[in-house]
């Protein structure tokens, strides 16, 4: 292997993705300083370092890798994110940003650019929590253009963060809701619970491997526990009891980072008389307690059917990689809808189907674009510190006219999105990034 001569490594704080209050940047390089000492280079191509309109990138040209090694000792919840562009690369052509916490015996992918999104210009971001990665003494990380000699990569933007272990242990505590007993057995779920139970703790860890299949609901005895706040729909005994079941449940996912994508999004149509499934991207952990099995949960909405009303909800579940899975616990504690409110929470059986789905690869890269497009988000209080003369009490959407809690709001100021808290009536949704929402 070759070195590049090029330099030292610039800690830049405000590329590190916080992953969660405890994380803290491991390694950062976006190459401003011009320099990129630790990079090694090797294959047919050129690497050297380019600039465009003051931004400095890692230039790749087709057959070329360039690698670094990076240091976690003392890290867990490691995440690795970089930013990739690319020009003139062919039908099967692509510029890769990879890790491997094994020394190079596998890869896992985060980010990547193929023909089509090739312009030269638009950086695409990836972020990977990577099994393995955790107090590893030498994680790789390299920037790789595969394919011919026209094929041009820019890699930039490359970030490591973990959590210090001791930090993690001390901030784990121990499940009360929603455990590994209440969620094998089904029991222990008389009432809503705080959302929280449906989102990673903090000393989550990574989930390893890539899990992919369909997830199908045994929903013909279940009856939903329902807490009617408000109901002025005019509906028959008849109807309102329906509102209890549910409608079929058979969707395909697949694990994109700690990502878990479903195949279809937005309402799917249903024979039900009352609702329409609309899930949604959730996440896949480990979690202390749970015996070593996967813990999952999926934000979703039911939709009513010809209607324009949405009921928010998350369920969770454990899962294995040969397709054992736990009970299923869902919840439903927020709406957009002026007419019918309502809690609702209760338990499914499920089956677990791995392998290979139709359409998987397109949905984890669509999901890598969607979450590469977005604006950069902070609290909504920040705006009061950053912009003395905003009394952030006059904002009317922060109180709405019936006392309920607004599922969802925000605003953008100079292209930065500063974001409400989305509250429900069991603590703040934690999905706020994909709560679905009427057109």
């Amino acid at each position: 292997m070759r070195r590049i001569r090029l330099g030292g490594l610039v800690l830049t704080a405000a590329l590190a993705l916080a992953t969660s209050a405890l994380s803290a940047p491991i390694f950062v390089d976006d190459f401003q300083d011009g320099e990129a000492d630790g990079w090694g280079a090797a294959g047919t191509g050129d690497v050297r370092l380019t600039t465009w309109q003051g931004n400095v990138s890692l230039r790749l040209t087709g057959g070329a890798t360039a690698m670094t090694a990076v240091s976690t000792a003392g890290y867990g919840q490691v995440t690795v994110a970089a930013s990739l562009a690319a020009q003139s690369l062919g039908r099967n052509d692509a510029c890769v940003a990879e890790v491997s916490a094994d020394r190079g015996a596998t890869w896992q992918e985060i980010v990547s650019v193929r023909a089509g999104a090739d312009d030269g210009v638009t950086l695409h971001r990836g972020e990977l929590g990577v099994a393995g990665a955790d107090d590893n003494p030498r994680l790789l990380l390299r920037f790789r253009a595969a394919g011919g000699r026209d094929a041009t990569c820019w890699g930039d933007g490359v970030t490591v963060t973990g959590e210090p272990l001791a930090a993690a242990a001390a901030g784990a505590a121990a499940r009360t809701e929603l455990t590994f007993d209440t969620l094998m057995t089904g029991s222990s779920f008389a009432a809503p619970v705080d959302l929280s139970a449906f989102a990673p703790p903090s000393a989550a860890g990574a989930p390893p491997g890539r899990i992919e299949g369909r997830l199908i609901l045994d929903v013909s005895g279940v009856s939903l526990n329902l807490a009617v706040l408000k109901d002025e729909t005019g509906d028959t005994p008849d109807e309102r009891a329906a509102r209890a079941t549910l409608p079929a449940f058979d969707f395909a996912f697949v694990q994109e980072g700690s990502a878990l994508v479903p195949l279809q999004r937005g309402p799917v149509a249903a024979t039900h008389s009352e609702w329409e499934w609309a899930p949604g991207p959730g996440r896949l952990w480990r979690e202390e307690g749970d015996h070593g099995w996967l813990r999952a949960a999926v934000p979703f909405a039911l939709a009513e059917r010809n209607a324009n009303c949405l009921h928010n909800g998350v369920l969770t579940f454990l899962l294995q990689p040969d397709g054992a899975v736990s009970r299923v616990a869902l919840e439903v504690a927020s709406e957009t809808c002026a007419y019918l409110k309502f809690d609702a929470w209760g338990m499914a059986p499920a089956r677990f189907v791995p392998g290979p789905v139709d359409g998987s690869e397109a949905a984890a890269a669509g999901w890598r674009e969607e979450v590469a497009a977005r604006l950069p988000v902070r609290p909504v209080a920040d705006l009061a510190r950053l912009y003395p003369g905003v009394d952030l009490s006059r904002l009317d959407l922060m109180t709405p006219a019936d006392g309920d809690p607004a599922s969802a709001w925000g605003l953008v100021v100079d292209g930065v999105h500063y974001a409400g808290p989305c509250r429900t009536r069991h603590g703040d949704y934690p999905f706020f990034e994909v709560l679905v929402s009427p057109a």
